[in-house]
């Protein structure tokens, strides 16, 4: 994201090397003219919130547009239109006519999320994704561009990702996607059948392809088409074009690979990928994967780009529904994508700078949301985020990031601003430089640097000082015959205050360079300005310290053969320094280090190594030193790889007039280039036989007929490699050193065993020093431990006190509660035995009532067995009672006296019989 965004987001490390930036332009598509006034430019921008967490976003990215537009005179017109599942729910199509009207319409179209909608009842799936890509096609947009940078290494914990700064150029409108024939049949067997077809033409190649060379161009120059050419003859037609389009664009370097070792390479090694070229398919899957390789998919905008007409702009992501409306979503995506509208869709480059710085600093003050979200950090919501995000692009100024070494330190610039004070941009001039050895590799870079007009003369109040300074000066034209330490020393009262220094070459400058100072604060760095602006280097010259503030340092290439970046160090590391970290120094001669290192021992107190180490200045072959180490170092040259800063002046190759790899005939003092220029010093050998030859950038002397520097080397014992050593001739007898080498075993033995007790000496000093350290840090520890200890013995002992009387009154509460229960089981237990005594009797009187049931139906049943009997004896009876009633008298019955059981039976019985006689 870094070449795209013009920003890297990564925790703040310091110090570590410079921060490599690359040049950065609109991409070559046209921007569209703004509707302009006097005053304001307006823009009409289409909003298409989408679906699931796409309103919610899209609202927040509103905002800061908003904000960041109003603040750099702009002023937008905003028409929020449906698009996706919410168009099928509103209309029933995922893209109304009015929504495709409006944003072919508009400047610009910045898109939320679109996902996943439902079944119909005739199990055919609606998508809502048909809708962005009849969008895409209805804008002719057919170029993707997907940056992707670190967002945070603490969220991966791999050191791979660090310094990832990749962009993903992501053809849209081929491939795949789109190819014809496709389908789903049914074959001979009956076995259903899916297939779609990858189909690419030439001109479809060709435009993708030369904006991927541009984007490169503006970027690191390097390209990687990415294909499958060894299956597939689209990629063979994609690679063919794509090579053959190389040669229209010599400065960037194109390589090929294939899209499964591109995806193993994008987890391996990120760092290697500056512009990615792919097509669709491709390019949607590794911009997904190269996105959660730098921390998360929820931080990836896009910008999706066509030769003519509005841009379309979006975060990578889907819709997210399962935490729609929960104020979980990441709203940096979208909020980086309305940056990408502003600088690849409007033209308006400090309104996205001001969007892009104001992220930055949101994530270093550690504001994550739940996806990047680490221990340490503080996890917000959608809401929060964009709030934070707002609030601070009202305080972002346009390149506002200092940085002097490699991982950024981002400072905001004051909050104030004078009305009608010019700009920035107006205050500042632009300064390049380079630094490096140049026969290794060399580093290019830009300095913005504020004028000598932006600063008060009159007074020295700091109220007259450049507004948005940071805590960063450059020193310009510092004379060459100052050394390292004598620079060091004219700012010795100020050294304790300096946390790094670097030294620089001001290209077209010579004789002279330039030391870029940054300081523990703003204070500091005030009082270093008015106390040394205009003061002269020593009493003797007329040469005077030219200060300015420095408002950014971009590194803007490199050269070289091999990559000699130091690596960037740890939020608490400390630089390496070769001197008190005790690293072993190569190419240095053994003896004359060895002295070196034992004063630079003592002035550095090696029993307090991490204590008053001051600042870290490094050289100008980009090799970093403590201050107090280097300024015991007499030498121009640097103590490691003896690069000699004082030049010889107007030197030049008597030859071909140039001034680089120069060497000089130490016979005839004739002047030539070297073998790696035009070797017209070695052509001056082979025609004078003038075999030694002094290279002026080292100082040593070379045999062409030995073809070696006459220097004698030795073996290091300590690592094994050749270092050089001083020639020691041998004594004549009249006590002159005679030019003749001694070759004898006994000269030999005394060189190398002087060697061995430096050696020695130097590493029984070393160890003695390193062993009372671990003595001072193991007291150190045994203090904290104890100290720890009975912190935590007292913390204990408060939170028993305090918590005891509350844990006693919670036992009797307890204890009261169970009494209480065993109370009441008591009681249940009694009542269980009365009740049990209830039931028995209950069930005893049942029992006997059941039995004089059972008696009296028997006895019933008995008396119904003798009535049928006498009812079947019933006629004669009749007859005889009649006969009796006839001669006999019949008395009256009392009318109280109501007749037995029985009687009411016979009575019936007769009266039954006299009924059957009538």
């Amino acid at each position: 994201m870094a070449a795209a965004l013009q920003t890297n987001i990564r925790p703040v490390k310091f110090p570590a090397t410079f921060r490599a930036l690359t040049k950065q332009s609109a991409a070559p598509f046209r921007v569209r003219c703004a509707v302009t006034s006097p005053e304001k430019k307006r823009y009409n921008i289409t909003l298409l919130p989408g679906d699931g967490i796409g309103p919610e976003v899209v609202s927040i990215a509103k905002n800061v547009l908003q904000q960041a537009g109003s603040l750099e005179g702009l002023e937008f017109s905003f028409q929020e239109m449906p698009i996706g599942g919410a168009a099928l729910d509103l209309v029933g199509v995922p893209l109304p006519e009015e929504t495709i009207s409006s944003a072919k319409e508009s400047d610009a179209v910045l898109l939320g999320a679109i996902g996943g909608y439902k079944w119909d009842n005739n199990e055919k799936h609606l998508r809502p994704e048909k809708g962005l890509l009849q969008l895409r096609a209805g804008l002719k947009v057919f170029a993707n561009l997907r940056p992707a940078t670190l967002v945070d290494a603490s969220t991966l914990k791999r050191e791979v990702a660090e310094g990832v700064d990749l962009m993903v150029v992501r053809e849209l409108t081929g491939g795949i996607y789109f190819g014809e024939p496709r389908g789903i049949k049914t074959n001979e067997n009956g076995e259903e059948v899916g297939f779609n077809t990858e189909v690419y033409a030439a001109h479809e190649i060709d435009r993708i392809a030369r904006v991927a060379f541009e984007t490169a161009r503006k970027r690191r120059g390097k390209l990687c088409s990415v294909d499958k050419a060894n299956v597939l003859e689209a990629s063979v037609l994609w690679r063919k074009i794509v090579t053959a389009l190389a040669a229209e664009y010599p400065d960037v370097e194109l390589t090929h690979m294939y899209v499964d070792n591109a995806a193993m390479q994008l987890v391996r090694d990120p760092k290697q990928f500056d512009t990615i070229v792919t097509n669709n398919i491709f390019g949607d899957i590794l911009s997904d994967e190269a996105s959660m390789i730098t921390g998360s998919i929820g931080m990836l905008p896009s910008a999706s780009l066509s030769d003519s007409g509005p841009g379309l702009f979006e975060p990578i992501h889907g819709s997210a529904p399962d935490i729609a409306g929960q104020d979980k979503a990441n709203p940096l995506a979208t909020i980086l994508s309305a940056a990408m509208l502003l600088k690849y869709g409007l033209g308006e480059e400090k309104a996205a700078k001001r969007i892009e710085e104001a992220v930055l600093v949101a994530l270093n003050k550690g504001f994550r949301t739940g996806d990047i979200y680490s221990a340490g950090t503080k996890l917000v919501g959608c809401k929060e985020m964009g709030e934070e995000v707002c609030k601070l692009v009202d305080k972002m100024m346009p390149s506002t990031s200092s940085i002097i070494a490699g991982e950024e330190s981002v400072v905001p610039p004051p909050l104030a601003s004078v009305s009608g004070e010019s700009s920035l941009s107006d205050m500042t001039q632009t300064v390049h430089f380079s630094s490096g050895n140049p026969r290794i590799g060399e580093t290019r870079g830009v300095m913005h640097l504020f004028s000598d007009d932006a600063v008060s003369s009159s007074s020295s109040s700091s109220s007259n000082l450049p507004i948005g300074r940071n805590p960063l000066v450059c020193v310009l034209g510092v004379p060459n015959h100052m050394t390292y330490a004598d620079f060091c020393q004219f700012c010795g009262s100020f050294i304790q205050h300096i946390l790094e220094m670097r030294t620089v070459r001001n290209d077209g400058v010579e004789n002279r360079y330039s030391i870029l100072i940054r300081f523990d604060s703003q204070e500091s760095t005030d009082t270093f300005y008015q106390h040394f602006r205009g003061k002269r280097f020593n009493s003797l010259e007329e040469d005077v310290c030219r200060l300015l503030f420095t408002l950014d340092v971009q590194f803007t290439g490199y050269s070289g053969s091999i990559d000699h970046t130091q690596p960037s160090a740890g939020p608490i590391e400390q630089p390496t320094c070769p001197v008190c970290l005790g690293k072993v120094l190569t190419s240095v001669c053994i003896i004359q280090v060895s002295i070196w290192l034992s004063r630079a021992l003592e002035s550095a107190n090696l029993d307090r190594l991490d204590q008053d180490t001051g600042g870290i200045l490094t050289t100008m072959c980009n090799h970093s030193f403590h201050c107090s180490c280097i300024s015991n170092w007499p030498d121009s040259s640097c103590p490691v790889c003896r690069y000699c800063q004082q030049q010889p002046e107007n030197s030049v190759c008597c030859v071909c007039q140039t001034t680089e790899n120069l060497w000089m005939c130490v016979i005839c003092g004739v002047v030539g280039c070297g073998r790696y220029k035009g070797g017209h010093a070695r052509n001056h050998w082979e025609e004078t036989e003038h075999c030694y030859s002094l290279e002026l950038e080292t100082q040593r002397v070379w045999d062409y007929a030995g073809d070696n520097y006459v220097h004698r080397l030795i073996q290091s014992k300590t690592d094994g490699k050749l270092v050089e050593l001083n020639s020691h001739g041998s004594l004549s007898k009249d006590g002159c050193g005679s030019c003749e080498y001694s070759d004898s075993g006994l000269t030999d033995a005394l060189l190398n065993s002087k060697v061995d007790m430096i050696i020695s000496e130097y590493n029984e000093l070393l160890q003695a020093q390193l062993e009372n350290q671990k003595q001072y840090f193991e007291k150190l520890l045994q203090n904290v431990k104890e100290e720890t200890e009975q912190k935590v013995s007292e913390a204990a002992s408060k939170a028993i006190s305090q918590r005891l009387p509350k844990l006693q009154t919670k036992l009797d509460r307890c204890l009261k509660e169970k009494q209480f229960l065993e109370d009441l089981n008591e009681n249940l237990v009694k009542n269980k035995d009365v009740w049990s005594t209830k039931i028995t009797e209950m069930e005893e009187r049942e029992k006997k009532l059941i039995q004089a049931k059972d008696e009296k139906i028997q006895y019933l049943e008995e008396q119904l067995g003798k009535l049928m009997a006498q009812m079947d004896g019933g006629e004669s009876e009749e007859g005889s009672e009649l006969k009796e009633v006839q001669e006999g008298t019949v008395l009256p019955i009392s009318a109280n006296t109501s007749p037995s059981g029985s009687e009411r039976v016979k009575h019936a019985s007769k009266s039954k019989g006299n009924r059957r006689k009538g």
